[in-house]
């Protein structure tokens, strides 16, 4: 596990945490002076790393390093241009390739032409994420599954090699028509699978009905589908376990959590990406909750006169246990849990539900996959 750290420190990361499925597993960090401290240790271990402002995150059931993942989600720049400096992108190694996918999909989608596009997203399976060589970053795009959702379109693009993906990006763009200015739209003899349009479904419904969120505090402006995409950005926390932006939100109140969790994850260990705003959260997957995918709301202030949460620290207590610890900018702390399976009971006394899948009289048809 020491190899693996030093390895990613060399190349620039800081901080990593390693998970095993869905169940917190081991904490390294990085200090200053470099030293690096492992906290716990198991075998079968999946990792997340640090590049920046950016968080990308791939899974292995090994303990060898795999090579860098493709990015789960692109939205703005290329996730490969906030990698650490000295390392190279993907560009750099296979030039030619990478370069043209990602300025034709740049352009195309975050350039005008069809500026509605809201997800994009490379997925590949949890068990195929890694060459058999194991050399890091040869294997960026050679398997690779594009998510495009839109409010007038939805396609899922996939394949077995970067040109093939550009070559059917450009063949999909055949199937859209100008609409309003450089924008693309859905064109009339397109046709939707069933899986697509129920994708397109979860994403679109959600936002029509717009249901405010009636808590305890009967505050009627948190709304339940506030999308962190929609909204303009992925709020500090831009992917959560799973490598789909997450909206987790709690409600601090007197030092003491009493509000909820919405989860927008996607979960490949249900058997396929979820594109719906919902997932139920339940005390068994609470270590997914973990301190950099909580966003706390102060009381009922909102995102902008709330108090600026600067970080949200995590630490072992002996015995193995957690605790959660908010750091405001002025420099005072909140203890938010003993215990991480604490702060999930509270949230869920306060939410009325036995799981926190953000239910809330919300339909089943939004609730997801369980």
């Amino acid at each position: 596990m020491r190899e693996v750290g030093a390895d990613l420190v060399e190349r620039g990361y800081r901080s990593f945490d390693l998970f095993h499925e869905s169940r917190w597993v081991d904490t390294l960090s990085i200090s200053p002076s470099g030293k690096m401290e492992e906290h716990r240790r198991e075998e079968g271990w999946a990792f997340r790393f640090f590049t920046g402002g950016l968080r990308v995150h791939s899974y292995s059931g090994t303990s060898s390093l795999p090579p860098f993942p493709p990015p789960q989600i692109l939205h703005g720049p290329s996730p490969f241009d906030l990698l650490p400096e000295g390392i190279p992108s993907p560009a750099q190694r296979h030039p030619g390739q990478e370069s043209d996918l990602w300025k034709e999909l740049r352009d195309d989608l975050f350039g005008g032409a069809a500026g509605e596009v809201r997800r994009l997203r490379f997925v590949k399976g949890q068990r195929e994420f890694f060459n058999a060589k194991g050399a890091w970053g040869e294997y960026p795009f050679s398997w690779a599954e594009i998510l495009l959702v839109t409010p007038t379109f939805s396609a899922t693009l996939r394949s077995g090699d970067v040109k093939a993906l550009l070559s059917q990006w450009r063949e999909a763009k055949k199937s859209l028509q100008p609409c309003e200015g450089k924008r693309l739209c859905r064109a009339s003899s397109l046709r939707f699978s069933p899986w697509a349009a129920s994708q397109l479904l979860d994403f679109l419904i959600p936002y029509l009905y717009r249901l405010p969120l009636y808590t305890w505090t009967g505050n009627p402006s948190l709304s339940l589908f506030d999308d962190p995409l929609l909204a303009g950005g992925s709020r500090g926390y831009p992917f959560d376990g799973e490598g789909v932006p997450a909206q987790r939100r709690a409600i601090l109140s007197k030092g003491t959590v009493v509000g909820r969790i919405v989860d927008a994850r996607s979960s490949f260990r249900d058997g396929g990406a979820l594109t719906g705003n919902l997932a139920r959260i339940d005390p068994w997957t609470a270590p997914l909750l973990l301190p950099s995918n909580v966003e706390l709301i102060l009381d009922e202030t909102t995102d902008r006169e709330a108090p600026q949460v600067m970080r949200v620290e995590e630490s072992d207590l002996e015995g193995g246990e957690l605790f959660l610890r908010l750091v405001l900018e002025d420099g005072t702390t909140t203890l938010l849990a003993e215990k991480i399976e604490d702060f999930i009971r509270r949230l869920s006394r306060a939410s009325g539900e036995k799981a926190l899948f953000g239910g809330f009289s919300v339909p089943p048809l939004f609730w997801g996959r369980p």
